[in-house]
């Protein structure tokens, strides 16, 4: 009885005359399937990475076109193409002359912005334009499309209505002209007084300032007594009779309660016919000026944050939208260029993990924006369950499994905050020990320590990874801020943990050894109050 022999597996380096032509034919279709199929993978995949970009910049708010070095629309988005057929009554497609568009006198003075990014360079212009019967103002701001840098193959467009931020900066100038009005025209305490006598005239206003009930209690008063530093009276009388007047001295005078006031004093001399010497002078009580300096250097230092804070974002998220597209690109190339399945693989890993960083840096994105945007709403969570539900959605990174991870809660599980914030702090604290940690340790851990008070609870999530270095510990909590050029993240990680913390009315700090470990600190505030306890009984 014969025995079939099976056929070894076909291999196009073997000896292929041992296979019928059927075999061969039969290899050849299962290989071209096998292709097909991977293609049509890789495909999908580019698909779903340019429907998330378009979808970015579909729902941003800005008005965003890019061309090419002759003027033709490469990819311009809905908002872009409403405001173009707003202003000059065209649709722009992909392709369009960008300047055909425009009359010849808006062509020129768009130009040199044009040929400057060909050139390399940005640039910014503020536009007043008319929108449906509405004065609007915008911030326009080239920068140039490079594939390396020298080559430049186009510029993209940023249009921002800045017309509510103009609007604001036009009501503050208006308010500082009203308040320097009122500093001119304010009721300020009059008075008149003679070497001989002291206080001989003082207004209703100057008895309200100084808290006296009736201007012969002040008549009777020594004139040392209303300053805080008597010598400061020295000094304004040596003035006056040096100058014969003064304008706009700053005195800090007290009142009869023994608080004190700052008031701006101007004063003359005279001497009437009869030769009696008088000096008149009037007080302006600075002090809510004053705080509305403070609060207007309060608010213009807010607003520069906030201004370098947006300049940083704009330009990280930019070149960090771009960077992993560009890494695909460039693989793509190469696995088009290769015949071996395990090469082939492993572009289409690095692929993966490309489109994994840019999915990660949009939820950042959505992150760092839902948490400026939305209201806090403080509800009962089972801080158990939230943190194991942490670590389930962060279960996939690459050293997850290979770190071992504690929890110990102390005060009980129910605590009182906004779940969203308090996940997205979790998971950002619990990403970055992840990725910062030293697997070359004996026991890589991961520990979090909950520590629940009737007023606040603090969370400490602590690692024996990597550490901070110390002149870096300080930066770790900026904007974009990566240690390394070989930082596994997206720079916004623990900046929008800070940012959603501080949103809750509490504080974050870390303490790092270098080569050691580090421990973030996070303690939030918590108020059992009516409205929470309501949600409570809904949800039972």
């Amino acid at each position: 009885m014969e025995h079939s022999v099976k056929k070894p597996m076909i291999s196009l380096n073997g000896d292929l005359s041992a296979y019928s032509h059927e075999e061969l034919l039969q290899y050849v279709a299962r290989l071209k399937s096998e292709n097909q199929q991977l293609k049509e993978k890789k495909e999908h995949k580019i698909l779903d990475l340019k429907a998330n970009l378009e979808a970015v910049i579909e729902n941003t708010d800005d008005f965003i076109v890019s061309v090419d070095t002759s003027y033709r629309i490469l990819v311009c988005n809905s908002a872009y193409r409403w405001l173009i057929h707003e202003l000059y009554g065209a649709d722009p497609q992909a392709g369009d002359h960008i300047l055909g568009i425009m009359d010849p006198q808006t062509q020129a003075f768009w130009l040199p912005y044009y040929q400057k990014a060909f050139e390399g360079q940005s640039g910014l212009a503020i536009v007043e334009r008319e929108i449906q019967g509405l004065t609007r103002h915008y911030e326009v701001s080239f920068h140039p499309i490079k594939q390396n840098t020298t080559q430049v193959d186009g510029a993209t467009l940023f249009i921002k209505d800045i017309t509510d931020r103009k609007i604001v900066e036009d009501t503050i100038r208006e308010n500082q002209k009203m308040l320097a009005s009122i500093n001119r025209n304010i009721k300020e305490g009059i008075y008149r007084s003679t070497p001989q006598e002291g206080l001989v005239y003082v207004n209703k206003a100057f008895l309200e300032m100084f808290g006296y009930e009736s201007k012969e209690e002040m008549y009777n008063l020594k004139s040392n007594v209303l300053y805080s530093d008597p010598g400061r009276r020295q000094e304004l009388l040596d003035l006056i009779d040096a100058r014969k007047e003064f304008t706009n001295e700053e005195v800090l005078y007290r009142r009869k309660d023994g608080s004190t006031f700052y008031g701006m004093t101007s004063g003359l001399m005279w001497v009437d016919e009869g030769g009696n010497l008088y000096f008149d002078g009037a007080i302006r009580d600075m002090t809510d000026i004053i705080e509305a300096e403070h609060q207007l250097r309060e608010q213009n230092e807010e607003l520069k944050k906030v201004n370098a804070e947006l300049d940083r974002f704009v330009y990280s998220t930019s070149h960090d939208l771009r960077a992993p597209l560009m890494s695909i690109s460039g693989l793509i190339s190469i696995s088009k260029m290769v015949d071996d399945q395990d090469k082939q693989n492993y572009y289409y890993d690095l692929m993966e993990q490309s489109i994994q960083k840019l999915d990660n840096f949009i939820k950042d994105i959505i992150n760092f924006s839902r948490n400026a945007r939305t209201e806090v709403e403080l509800k009962p969570i089972d801080v158990n369950q939230l943190i194991h539900q942490c670590k389930e959605d962060l279960q996939f990174a690459s050293q997850y499994e290979r770190i071992r991870f504690g929890i110990t809660i102390e005060g009980g599980t129910t605590i009182y905050s906004d779940s969203k914030r308090l996940g997205v702090i979790l998971k950002n604290l619990l990403a970055n020990a992840a990725n910062y940690h030293d697997l070359s340790k004996e026991d890589p851990f991961i520990q979090i320590n909950l520590i629940n008070k009737e007023k606040s609870f603090q969370i400490a999530v602590q690692d024996n990874g990597q550490g901070i270095k110390d002149h870096l510990a300080d930066k770790i909590f900026d904007m974009f801020y990566r240690a390394s050029n070989q930082s596994k993240g997206t720079g916004l990680g623990l900046y929008i943990a800070k940012e959603a913390t501080e949103k809750l009315k509490g504080k974050i700090r870390v303490e790092t050894e270098y080569g050691v470990g580090s421990t973030f600190y996070v303690e939030i505030p918590q108020k059992k109050n009516d409205s929470v306890k309501e949600n409570l009984k809904v949800e039972e």
